[in-house]
Order: C-alpha cells, then structure tokens, then sequence
C-alpha cells in the first residue's frame, strides 16, 4: 500500500502533522475507490460521515450549483461534514476518471482511540488546513469586494 508521502511530497501533505506512520494506520482502515467522470463522490446536503484522500484525478466543489473550487491527487474534501456531523456543504464532482480513500468516521475515531497522538496531530492538521482554507477564501471575497 503506497504511503502518502510516496504519492506527493510530505510538504505538500494535505495535514501536515500527521506521520507516514499514521498515514498506514489511518489508511488501513481505509476503503479505496474509483469514480468516473461526472459521479459524485459527495452530494451536498447528505450525512457526511466520510472523508476522501484524492489519489488521482481531480474533482470540483459546487455549492448551490456553483463551482467554488478544484481539488486533485494528494488533497482531502468532505472534511467539514466529517468534523462538525453535519450535512454536507457541497458536493464533489469527478472530473474526469478519479481514484480516493474514503476514510469512516468511526473507523477514524476507534484508531484515535488506540493511538491518541494520531488524534492529537490529525486535529492539529485540520485545524491548520481550515485556517488556510480561510484565510485563501477571505482574500478571495476582499478581492472581489475591491473590483
């Protein structure tokens, strides 16, 4: 099973405290998938008790009809619903042929159980990749605020 660090750069790590060695246990637990091109892999306003790690392809965020964002190989969508147990606040659509790691909410939290600093330094990875999320959003709508 190929590491995360194997399929792009450990800087470019969608949560970067999380360790290859935590990326073998989380990715485990695992299921891997294959979507086509125009299937979703989230539809917004489901139950979102899952999180997909994108290990090819590329995939669209589109909320409320409109597309707000583009991820690919190596990033992480679903996230939001996955943390807050919520509905889903956008769907995400495959462009193209993609190939992701859903990985369970339960399945998440009975590893964070037996290992608690994976736990620990996957809260501390999201927290800082919704801060950047943030942050690119907010300079986005001052942009916009400016034209």
């Amino acid at each position: 099973m190929p590491l995360l660090a194997e399929e792009k750069t450990a800087t470019s790590s969608p949560l970067d405290f999380v360790t290859q060695n935590d990326w073998i246990l989380i990715k485990a637990g695992a299921r891997h998938m294959k979507f086509k091109s125009g299937d979703a892999l989230i539809v917004q306003d489901s139950p979102g008790g899952t999180m997909f790690l994108m290990r090819a392809g590329s995939a669209r965020i589109v909320a409320n009809g409109v597309t707000v964002a583009r991820i690919g190989a190596g990033q992480i969508c679903g996230e939001i619903a996955f943390l807050d147990n919520q509905l889903s606040s956008a769907s995400v659509i495959a462009e193209g042929e993609v190939e992701a790691d859903a990985i369970d909410w339960a399945e998440l939290h009975r590893i964070f159980r037996m290992f608690p600093h994976v736990g620990s330094r996957f809260y501390q990875s999201m927290a800082v990749l919704l801060s950047r999320r943030l942050r690119e959003t907010s300079a986005k709508l001052a942009a916009c605020q400016k034209r």
